[in-house]
């Protein structure tokens, strides 16, 4: 998991993939705390891809507890 200024120092592919893990992560878990820590996570990744002008590649496969999920 990355804060706000780990998240901006991140590469696009590095975010992409985060963002994916943390999506994978909260659809997957049976905890509604870790799964609302990971939609947080989502939304703050996708800002972050919106930011920089980039499309949300939904191609990127997401790893359950895989980098930048909670």
């Amino acid at each position: 998991m990355y804060d706000s200024k780990q998240v901006k120092d991140l590469k696009d592919d590095q975010l992409q993939q985060c963002r994916a893990n943390a999506k994978s992560t909260a659809g997957g878990c049976i905890g509604h705390f870790k799964g609302e820590q990971n939609d947080r996570l989502v939304k703050s990744y996708e800002k972050e891809i919106i930011m920089r002008g980039l499309d949300i590649d939904i191609s990127v496969e997401g790893q359950y507890n895989g980098e930048g999920s909670w």
